[in-house]
This record gives structure tokens, C-alpha cells and sequence, in this order.
């Protein structure tokens, strides 16, 4: 429970962010961050593109995006078979 609470928070700052200056990485990466928080992967990866597409001069918003997908390779199979 504690973790929606803090994931409603981050999601409010970060789409205040996008809001206000949509043309930087940080809100959509905050973004990224909330919704991997609670296993949203497939919005965490929309996210993390849209930094990558701002902010393409920075190496660890690449890094990123490898990491959310790891995370949906290994984790999205295992969901699958708990079905």
C-alpha cells in the first residue's frame, strides 16, 4: 500500500513537470520511474523512449531503457505463467 502512495505522488510531480515543460527528459523519466515502481512496464517503456528521444546525449537514458526491458523479459513470463 505504501508503495501506490509513494508511486501517486512521484506520478503527480512528474505529470506536472511534462505539463509545464514538455520538452524535458526529467518528467518523463520521473514518469518511467512511477509506473516501473508498480510493474507498468508497457508505460515505463513509453516513457523512458520519450526521454531518450529528448535527451539523446546522454548514455545512462539508454542504460535505462535496457533495463526496463531486461526487467520485461524476465518478468513478464513468469506473470504469464501464474495465469
Amino acid at each position: 500500500m505504501e508503495l501506490i502512495k509513494i508511486m501517486k505522488v512521484q506520478y503527480k510531480k512528474y505529470t506536472e513537470i511534462v505539463k509545464l515543460s514538455p520538452n524535458t527528459a526529467e518528467g518523463y523519466f520521473g514518469l518511467a520511474n512511477s509506473y516501473m515502481m508498480i510493474s507498468t512496464f508497457d508505460l515505463a517503456l513509453k516513457n523512458v523512449e520519450k526521454t531518450v528521444e529528448i535527451y539523446t546525449k546522454t548514455k545512462s537514458h539508454y542504460l535505462n531503457e535496457g533495463y526496463y526491458l531486461s526487467d520485461l523479459i524476465e518478468i513478464i513470463p513468469r506473470r504469464l505463467r501464474r495465469v
